[in-house]
């Protein structure tokens, strides 16, 4: 029976530090367009889960009296209870009053026919967001929730 070396992977060299976290959470909050995309690396930040969980993430998922959330995380399948920091609580009571009515916590902001903001549009608005403020040529929002610095 043949074995296959496993490869190390690289590390990486390209990492968000909490200014590249706190300089996109006031640019993106600065400018109404941006604000759910904003939110959800935010939410992502905050609670240390990937990008595609948070963006699925449903209003029946949220206990607003408790101040915590719900997850079932897609990779692993468990299912996490997280606490909402008093600054993400304001932002999720904000965006339940403007968007409760639908299904998602976030979604592209189209009352006609909402939808899931996928990776690619989540992708060019942070670059669109962050162009002139950092460099962001390797950093992505895919990998913030493992390596905040």
């Amino acid at each position: 029976m043949a074995y296959v070396d496993a490869i190390a992977s690289k590390a990486r060299k390209v990492k968000w530090t909490k200014e590249h976290v706190r300089t996109f959470l006031e640019t993106g909050y600065a400018d109404y367009q941006y604000r759910n995309i904003t939110l959800i690396v935010h939410m992502a930040y905050e609670w240390c889960q990937r990008i595609g969980d948070i963006r699925l993430l449903k209003w029946d998922a949220i206990d607003f009296d408790k101040q915590m959330v719900t997850i079932t995380q897609s990779k692993r399948g468990a299912t996490v209870y997280l606490p909402i920091t008093e600054g993400l609580f304001r932002m999720l009571q904000q965006q339940k009053e403007d968007y409760g009515f639908q299904e998602y916590v976030v979604s592209l902001a189209v009352l006609i026919r909402p939808a899931i903001i996928c990776l690619t549009n989540l992708n060019s608005c942070f670059k669109h967001i962050m162009t002139g403020r950092i460099s962001t040529a390797r950093l992505t929002t895919l990998n913030l929730h493992n390596n905040v610095t």
